[in-house]
């Protein structure tokens, strides 16, 4: 009896040692630090807004502690054609609605969930260190402008508005051979910056963004291309539309809009 007692004793003493290892303070607060619940949303979004959403990532983050944004960064052409193959996401962040209507048709994004969130405009501009000034978009035809940066105009909106502009000008077939193209607004940043091009076609928030790199030279004419409104849109299949709503609601409140201005957008009269 003796013999036997000491067995469970000892059995017992074990088990509690197993079970304090296992439930150790230490192991206990890894475990919860590891488990992530929270809703990890994606949201893919045109390259030019990459000055605002990092400031859009923390602040609504900040607010939501339930909610993990990633932004996927790319031309509009280039994130519709991804969601075509079949890239997964939860909303988009799209420059005009070019590429968001054959989007909504093929039932990707949710109908009427489309809502305009600021607005941009276009700019010439040149390398900060340059000497050339150019006063209008005629001025590209001077010698002395031998390369000039256009993003790609089949696949980005800057292309496309780009593009726009200077046919209504009457420019783009006289510009043919000094046409450098860039896939998206920031390799065509990069490449201005690094005066691999002697001028280029900006929205007016690169600029503000890379104002010491950047000399902004002239406007071109609004009215020579369809107005620069980005949108926000909602998937179809997401598993987060109430947040998603939030997200959208966020965008374009006082909170939402302050994160634009800073980066140099144009606000929209949302009320």
């Amino acid at each position: 009896m003796g013999d036997r007692r000491t067995l469970l004793r000892y059995g017992f003493q074990v088990g509690l040692t197993g079970l304090a290892a296992a439930c150790s303070p230490l192991e206990s607060a890894r475990s919860l630090f590891e488990t992530d619940d929270r809703e990890h949303i994606t949201v893919l979004a045109d390259s030019s807004l990459g000055p605002t959403t990092p400031a859009l990532k923390d602040d609504f983050e900040r607010a939501n502690p339930h909610v993990a944004l990633t932004f996927s960064l790319a031309s509009s052409g280039s994130i519709m054609k991804s969601i075509f193959r079949g890239k997964r996401f939860d909303a988009l962040l799209l420059a005009g609605d070019t590429f968001a209507i054959p989007l909504v048709e093929a039932g990707h994004i949710k109908i009427g969930s489309m809502r305009p969130i600021t607005s941009n405009w276009l700019v010439l501009a040149t390398p900060q260190s340059s000497s050339l000034e150019i006063q209008s978009a005629q001025d590209l035809l001077r010698d002395e402008v031998s390369r000039i940066g256009v993003a790609d105009w089949e696949q980005s909106a800057l292309g496309i508005y780009s593009r726009q502009a200077l046919e209504s000008l009457d420019l783009w077939e006289s510009l043919g051979r000094k046409r450098a193209k860039s896939k998206d607004e920031r390799e065509l940043a990069d490449r201005l910056i690094d005066n691999k091009v002697d001028a280029a076609l900006l929205y007016s928030s690169s600029s503000v963004t890379s104002e010491e790199r950047i000399k902004v030279q002239a406007p071109v004419p609004e009215q020579s291309h369809r107005p620069i409104i980005y949108y926000v849109g909602t998937a179809q299949e997401t598993k987060y539309p109430i947040t998603l709503s939030q997200f959208t609601k966020y965008l374009i409140s006082q909170w939402g809009q302050r994160h634009f201005e800073a980066a140099g957008y144009r606000l929209l009269n949302l009320r």
